[in-house]
């Protein structure tokens, strides 16, 4: 069964998980973790999942009053395919259990894989997420 929770600058499952998010996220896409990990105003939580002490993946959410963004989430590549995600997210769901009142804004790097992408759109669909889709097309052009 999966497990859920908090992480700190101390925990012994950081190494494993700053792995994961190097190998998850392009360098582009990543921002220095010491945010998250050294966040006083009790806005991000890095939630960690387990399942019998296996580490499966994280998130990093930002919360403020009623809402919450997930900024990253990363299963471990091994494990995908498995259901951990989706298990993930409805935990998740549960801490978090409304449904936004608005529609996420997905900005698309273009350096996503397509099964990233298929994936969001299920789960979108899944928990009726209005989904709105950004590409920067001059971006892509200049590569």
């Amino acid at each position: 069964m999966l497990e859920i929770r908090k992480i700190t600058r101390n925990d012994d499952i950081l190494p494993e998980l700053l792995r994961l998010y190097r190998a998850a996220f392009p360098k582009k896409e990543r921002v220095n973790f010491d945010i998250y990990l050294e966040d006083e105003t009790g806005t991000l939580d890095i939630l960690a999942f387990e399942d019998e002490g296996m580490f499966c993946g994280f998130s990093a959410m930002m919360s403020y009053q009623d809402l919450t963004q997930i900024l990253y989430f990363a299963i471990e590549e091994s494990l995908r395919g498995r259901g951990y995600g989706t298990q993930a997210l409805q935990a998740m769901k549960a801490f978090y259990p409304e449904k936004p009142p608005f529609p996420f804004l997905h900005v698309n790097t273009t350096w996503k894989f397509r099964e990233m992408i298929e994936f969001r759109d299920k789960i979108a669909d899944k928990y009726g997420i209005e989904m709105i889709e950004y590409i920067n097309e001059d971006g892509v052009k200049q590569g």
